[in-house]
């Protein structure tokens, strides 16, 4: 009974042994991602602000946006240029790439038309910011507001750092954290020795390679 008893315990522990070990293979992974995800972030922050300087350089009012080298101040001509712009390149089958569309206030528009019709065309505003093309009355007004939430993804982007360095903090302080139990473990590896050496287990048992050359088999 006892046997069975530390088989089971030495079994239990070894997986929770194993499972610290994965856990630890974890938070050493995670820990190499950290730096590479807190630079991509610095660098959208550092192309938002570069964005938002363009921007004011520009007045808002009056209103213009040029969408294919010409020029639009009237908010619906801008949608059914858009309009147009899309079309050709579907006819054109100028699928999923990102495509120069026009400016809105010094900052590049591009657009992007996924191969599946029933997706709207997705349009990039400075590199960062992003709308779609829904309707021709409301695309202008998808632009505009693209633009002016430059500052609120800014804010977004240093808290996102604010809680990589964290989660940085919290795991370098696991790493190399030791298995508990491991003294517990131990004692009981030399505990199944004993009780296999009062039963006789692992005992008398010659290799088969020995046996055959005794000619035994």
């Amino acid at each position: 009974i006892e046997k069975v008893q530390v088989d089971n315990e030495i079994a239990r522990l070894e997986l929770a042994k194993e499972q610290l070990g994965s856990e630890q293979w974890r938070i050493k992974k995670r820990l190499a991602e950290i730096p590479g995800a807190m630079e991509g972030v610095r660098t959208h922050i550092g192309a938002l602000e570069s964005g938002i300087r363009t921007r004011d350089a520009t007045p808002k009012s009056p209103f213009s946006i040029t969408i294919a080298g010409k020029q639009y101040t009237d908010r619906e001509e801008v949608g059914k240029a858009i309009g147009a712009v899309v079309e050709r390149l579907r006819r054109n089958q100028d699928f999923d790439n990102w495509r120069p569309l026009g400016e809105y206030r010094g900052l590049p528009l591009e657009i992007f038309v996924w191969h599946k019709s029933d997706f709207a065309p997705d349009i990039k505003v400075g590199g960062v910011g992003r709308t779609e093309f829904r309707t021709i009355a409301g695309v202008s007004s998808g632009i505009e507001y693209a633009a002016e939430s430059f500052e609120s993804s800014v804010d977004r982007g240093k808290t996102s750092l604010t809680e990589l360095g964290g989660e940085q903090v919290t795991l370098q302080a696991q790493v190399g954290k030791p298995f508990d139990r491991q003294e517990r473990l131990d004692d009981l590896y030399r505990r199944k020795e004993e009780i296999d050496r009062e039963l006789g287990i692992g005992q008398n048992e010659a290799p088969i390679a020995d046996v055959e050359e005794r000619g035994e088999v």
